[in-house]
């Protein structure tokens, strides 16, 4: 590591440089909230569908599978990621994860069986695993060592939040809403992340510097010695033979 990177790699925390590094860790994990809304949406769904009142009627063994195949599925979207994410970009995947999202929310909202709901959580389940790589990895690409700590405590603190966001809605909505709602939200990513910047080390692995300096550039400060940490991430490339 060069002595000018080892010198701007631990910034201030009130630095531009920080904060530009917080923003976008902030913008990218806001796709581990959109997870949480899933995984609190059973707690709240199951009671309104047991009660008397409800137009779709549920056996146990159902209400343990619409609780449980979220889990079930959301394997199968990491390793689809984990397997796209160097061909396509993290940002990019970021983008797709949203969509198996939209679609299980809304196919949820308009299910008129149990089996149809089931189908709908599957599916929401395989773009809950599709959020959970690209996230972490965004972050951690973008991020210097004295930002690490902060930006990769954000997945967990925001999936939680999401959790409390869907209960804390459902005092004042029914499920039906809450499945609108949250569909909503997954479409504002999806826009919102096409303008999200693909990280330096993904841009390099394409052999693209120029347009890797760019990006750096975006989560850096004007001042920051951009081509030091260029070089050091090329170089770290060719010393472990990454193609």
């Amino acid at each position: 590591m060069s002595k000018d990177m080892d010198k701007d790699s631990y910034p201030g925390f009130y630095t531009t440089t920080s904060m530009l590094q917080l923003g976008h860790g902030i913008w990218a994990n806001l796709s581990t909230i959109a997870i949480g809304l899933a995984f609190g949406f059973p707690s709240i769904q199951t009671p309104q569908l047991s009660s008397d009142s409800s137009d779709i009627k549920v056996t146990t063994e159902e209400v343990s599978w619409l609780a449980s195949i979220l889990t079930l599925f959301s394997p199968l979207g990491c390793i689809l990621t984990g397997i796209l994410m160097d061909r396509y970009g993290r940002s990019v995947m970021l983008q797709c994860c949203t969509l198996p999202m939209f679609v299980g929310w809304i196919y949820t909202v308009s299910s008129e069986t149990a089996l149809h709901m089931i189908i709908a959580r599957a599916v929401l389940g395989f773009g809950c695993g599709m959020a959970m790589g690209p996230s972490r990895i965004f972050t951690s690409e973008i991020s210097l060592p004295n930002m690490r700590g902060l930006l990769g405590a954000l997945p967990n603190m925001f999936m939680s939040f999401g959790m409390t966001v869907q209960a804390a809605l459902s005092l004042f909505y029914s499920w039906p809403d809450l499945c609108y709602i949250s569909g909503v939200f997954n479409m504002a990513l999806f826009g919102s992340y096409i303008f999200l910047p693909e990280t330096p080390y993904f841009l390099l692995l394409q052999d693209n510097t120029g347009k890797a300096r760019k990006a750096l550039a975006k989560v850096r400060d004007k001042h920051y010695d951009i081509d030091a940490e260029i070089n050091d991430l090329i170089e770290f490339k060719q010393e472990n033979n990454i193609p």
